[in-house]
């Protein structure tokens, strides 16, 4: 192995072990704002297949940068891309909030692929999760001007984006657009889950309420927290953003309680992934 290549993969680890300390640190601040001795066994059971659809989430992520790479002109293996996407996620937790993107550029330019390439596909990533983001951001205008109805917001959004979605796939093929569709579906997930955990906690201020709006509303304060230069996976910012848009649509234990398990489910997510990455890691090297 050349000097380079163990240098990649030694930074590809020190990042990977400093998200692991980050997750676990994170966990702690907020599981102390928890009462977890209340939960009822149904609210344990609706816990763990939240942290499921996390990690069907992260899935959706791993494979849009894999069709990202493939549009790029370089394929990688479905089990490598699962694999090394799942160990340097949790790195985006380390303060700085790039560390993923240098995790995956330095394993894959181990693993000998084209340095451009993976620096573009990194690019595609964040400017695919932004521009999806401000898309499905816009179901929750109704928050602000309740005029506007939630059936003709959704109607609108959902004509932008197949709009979008012919132009990335004529312009710039199918892998690109492929990639594009599963970065909608990583955040119209993560707005379901917001809303999941909130009906979970007392389902009627849900019911009462534009609860596609609260999608849109969690997916706003989720890209205004990842554009934030130095909050680590949006830390604090993405709370911030939803107090001010939800107040007074949820009660403020409610919105409080759905904030913080959220990002325990969202973080519970994250290291589940890393796990199951590093068995398909193991497992495919023994193959």
């Amino acid at each position: 192995m050349s000097r380079w290549k163990l240098a990649a993969h030694l930074a590809g680890a020190g990042l990977a072990l400093s998200g692991v300390y980050f997750v676990f640190k994170q966990l702690r601040v907020y599981g102390s704002g928890i009462n977890v001795d209340s939960f009822t066994w149904v609210e344990w059971a609706a816990l763990a297949g939240l942290v499921l659809t996390g990690c069907v989430m992260n899935l959706c992520l791993a494979t849009a940068w894999r069709a990202c790479l493939r549009g790029l002109g370089t394929a990688v293996s479905a089990e490598w891309a699962l694999s090394t996407y799942g160990m340097t996620q949790l790195a985006r937790y380390v303060p700085g909030n790039i560390f993923h993107y240098a995790g995956r550029q330095a394993v894959g330019m181990a693993a000998g692929l084209p340095a451009r390439a993976l620096a573009k596909a990194s690019l595609l990533e964040l400017a695919f999760v932004t521009f999806s983001g401000g898309l499905l951001s816009l179901i929750s205008i109704p928050l602000m001007l309740p005029r506007i109805s939630e059936l003709v917001c959704l109607s609108s959004v959902a004509s932008l984006v197949a709009v979008a979605a012919y132009l990335i796939k004529h312009f710039m093929g199918s892998a690109i657009a492929t990639a594009f569709a599963l970065y909608l579906a990583y955040l119209s997930l993560s707005g379901m889950t917001f809303l999941a955990v909130s009906a979970t906690h007392n389902w009627q201020s849900v019911v009462n309420t534009d609860w596609i709006a609260i999608c849109g509303a969690y997916i706003a304060a989720w890209l205004i927290g990842l554009l934030t230069p130095g909050a680590p996976a949006g830390l604090g910012v993405r709370e911030l953003v939803l107090l001010y848009l939800l107040k007074g649509r949820l009660e403020g234990e409610v919105l409080i309680f759905s904030v913080l398990l959220t990002r325990i489910i969202a973080v519970l997510a994250d290291l589940t992934s890393y796990v199951g990455a590093l068995a398909l890691q193991r497992w495919t090297a023994r193959g």
